[in-house]
């Protein structure tokens, strides 16, 4: 059974809703990572980004940092701070992680889900060459 991204924000939803630091991180993992799918498909299926082998978190942020559209631009930067606040959840365990911050990394991820959704919609309804 496939996943989607609609799952993985539920999931960071029931996480976040527990009173557990552990699940906080669970959280900020399951959030970023249905950001960072999402923008791999929008940068590999629309924008011709071509993201393979070790380092393809660094690589997609940095693909679309390049971006001339700022929008696409300001989402890499996004996916960077995200990507570094997963990283420190997933393997930074003597730094504390709070809700709030999880909260907040939620809603950033949510936020930036619309902004590459609207952009996939965008790409879907151009005409074909």
């Amino acid at each position: 059974m496939s996943t989607t991204v609609d799952q993985m924000i539920t999931s960071a939803e029931v996480a976040l809703s527990r009173s557990s630091e552990e699940d906080w991180r669970v959280s900020v993992h399951q959030a970023y990572y249905a950001f960072f799918h999402h923008t791999m498909q929008l940068a590999t299926q629309h924008l011709s980004a071509t993201i393979e082998g070790p380092s393809q978190h660094k690589q997609l942020y940095q693909f679309m940092q390049s971006q001339k559209n700022g929008k696409l631009r300001s989402l890499g930067k996004t996916l960077r701070a995200a990507a570094l606040l997963r990283v420190q959840a997933d393997y930074d365990l003597d730094t504390d992680l709070g809700q709030k911050e999880a909260r907040n990394h939620l809603k950033i991820c949510q936020e930036s889900l619309k902004v590459v959704e609207e952009f996939l919609v965008q790409f879907s309804e151009q005409p074909q060459p």
